[in-house]
């Protein structure tokens, strides 16, 4: 965007920068559930949008993989896929760990591990993939038709990885959920992770209790991953509709039932099983972040929050939540909630380096730049490479006065990123600024060589060379700007501005007359036409253009001082005068305009007293 110049005051030309339910379509002649109702919402007034307090320490993540059938039974290959999201679902009540999990469940493209030691790889990997310390594994086997299945906790600490333990469980397959918890029990304790009664009794709660619906709830979940296969998502959404039919109350299903509609393109039927999910069970996290997110793709404002606020109240120690809370006050212009949440969590986690940049935007929106830059500061200290950042300080440092930390900052963005065009732009405009025009040159220089098809450093440069009195250089520019059509009548503007300086009327008339003809709407345009027009003598043409200038530009003094001007060269000395007046009132320091009306004044009591009046 420009802010136009005019004959002998040539153009600022400035960049911007800086600163989330349809019914189910089921196939054939079987029925389809009836999508439950909405989640509850929170009333956000009542709220206060004040969240629970954030724990000291967060729990670390964890993750599965798929599990391995070593039965010797392909029927009981859905298990690799089963257990792991029913293991999942269980550790979902426990305080002390977190999901660290893709919608899915499993990791994408992971077949189950072929060996131990392929195993403890994947562990590795998986766990530097989804940010986990946690990683769970196990597999099944058949012996004298029970159901055994073996479980091992592994727990990776950087390129470390430890097998905290291993322990096996046997029972009916119909008690699968029971025979988990007893594998799990131990491991967690010997991870440090025993559940207290309540969440232990939250834990095992079962899934579904109908071991067909979990048949083919697993056979789904494995045709939407894949198991290193190509997923399905069609055939995961066939087999998990006759989950829900056979098992309604099975929340999970439900949940998956949600990825594999959204992977189909179905996002009112996504929604609606979503919304089921947490009927069935209301502290489904996984489901109720869905809804989330989903809201917050869809931009729906109040709603959104609401279910983010509820979310924050089932999952306290969910810092992406605490951090969309945030974002979303502020979003709704709830600065002081968005300044005190965001607070809280800076307190809390101090590292949070997405949680601060948010907090820099509420330190924007109250004015307050001193926290602005404090906050700027700190954030480069914990992402010294963030370059947007790094220009946001360095722009605060300009608001505050505090120019040299401002060029230093600058300077460190060129230091690793010469061609950097903002970084040269912004430190050409300061160094103007304090009257350094050389060095403001070299940078818009060094601006328009880097980015020769980039229209702004011409007219930064343009103006540069004007206002140092280099009018053949800025001529030069201006020529080499006419190749941009988006920004011709801005070339052909500053053009015709520097032939009517060097009194070229002729070429000053073609080229204004061709700026005014491409933008009928630029302000500029109009009022250095009519000057030229002036000049060469077509005054009522001049103040023709004059007029529409001034309806284009309403406050700007200077259009009416020229059409007083106009009309004072014509001898109508009452329209100068309302001319001139009009041009006080909106800039009353206009010195010119205050002498044409003492001029004026001189010249009706000069008629007045009978003195000869020259026209």
């Amino acid at each position: 965007m420009g802010v136009y110049g005019r004959v002998g005051k040539f153009p600022w030309w400035t960049g911007c920068w800086a600163l989330a339910c349809a019914a189910l379509g089921v196939a054939g002649a079987e029925p389809a559930p009836t999508p439950g109702p909405a989640p509850e919402m929170l009333d956000i007034a009542a709220s206060g949008h004040e969240m629970p307090a954030l724990p000291a320490l967060p729990p670390d993540g964890f993750a599965v993989l798929p599990f391995s059938n070593h039965s010797g039974v392909l029927g009981l290959g859905w298990m690799s896929a089963g257990m792991p999201a029913v293991l999942a679902d269980k550790l979902d009540a426990h305080p002390g760990v977190r999901r660290a999990l893709p919608a899915d469940v499993l990791p994408a493209k992971l077949a189950p591990p072929a060996s131990s030691d392929d195993e403890l790889g994947l562990a590795l990997e998986v766990a530097h993939a989804q940010g986990a310390r946690w990683v769970f594994a196990g597999s099944v086997r058949r012996p004298s038709w029970t159901f055994e299945l073996t479980m091992r906790l592994y727990d990776v600490s950087g390129q470390q990885v430890q097998r905290v333990g291993e322990e096996i469980a046997v029972g009916e397959f119909a008690d699968y959920s029971r025979v988990m918890d007893r594998a799990l029990a131990p491991l967690l304790a010997r991870a440090g992770l025993a559940p207290g009664a309540e969440v232990a009794t939250r834990m095992a709660r079962v899934a579904a209790k109908d071991f067909y619906a979990l048949t083919l709830f697993g056979r789904a979940l494995a045709a939407l991953h894949g198991l290193g296969d190509r997923p399905d998502p069609a055939a995961a959404a066939l087999g998990l509709r006759r989950t829900v039919f056979i098992e309604p109350q099975f929340a999970e299903a439900h949940r998956l039932l949600a990825v594999a509609y959204e992977r189909l393109g179905k996002r009112s039927a996504a929604r609606a099983q979503l919304s089921w999910a947490l009927e069935v069970k209301p502290d489904c996290t996984p489901a109720l972040g869905g809804l989330v997110r989903m809201s917050r793709a869809a931009r729906e404002g109040d709603d959104t929050l609401a279910l983010v606020e509820r979310a924050i109240r089932t999952r306290p120690d969910d810092v992406d939540l605490r951090r969309l809370h945030g974002e979303l006050l502020w979003e709704a212009n709830l600065i002081d909630a968005a300044s005190r949440e965001l607070g809280r969590l800076i307190a809390a986690r101090p590292e949070d380096a997405g949680a601060r940049r948010l907090m820099v935007l509420v330190h924007a929106s109250k004015g307050s730049t001193e926290d602005l830059v404090r906050e700027l500061e700190k954030l480069l200290q914990l992402e010294p490479g963030d370059v947007l950042a790094r220009l946001d300080l360095a722009a605060a440092y300009r608001r505050v006065g505090r120019d040299d930390e401002a060029i230093a900052t600058y300077e460190a963005v060129l230091a690793k990123q010469p061609n950097h065009v903002q970084a040269l732009k912004f430190l050409g405009d300061l160094y103007k600024q304090k009257q350094r025009m050389d060095k403001a040159i070299a940078m818009y220089e060094r601006a328009l060589k880097s980015r020769p098809n980039d229209p702004r450093p011409y007219f930064l440069l343009g103006e540069a060379y004007s206002q140092i009195g280099d009018i053949k250089r800025a001529e030069k520019v201006y020529l080499r700007a006419q190749r941009f059509p988006k920004y011709v009548a801005d070339a052909y503007d500053m053009l015709g501005a520097i032939y009517y300086q060097r009194g070229e009327l002729s070429n000053a008339l073609w080229y204004l007359g061709k700026a005014v003809a491409r933008r009928p709407s630029k302000a500029s345009a109009r009022y250095n036409y009519g000057l030229v027009l002036s000049a060469s003598g077509q005054r009522e043409r001049a103040l023709e253009q004059l007029a529409v200038a001034a309806d284009l530009a309403p406050d700007d003094g200077d259009v009416r001082y020229a059409t007083g001007v106009v009309l004072l060269r014509m001898g109508r000395l009452e329209a100068a005068e309302v001319a001139f007046k009009d041009a006080l009132v909106l800039k009353p320091t206009h010195a010119d305009a205050l002498t044409n009306l003492k001029l004026i004044a001189q010249l009706r009591r000069r008629a007045t007293e009978g003195e000869a009046v020259l026209r």
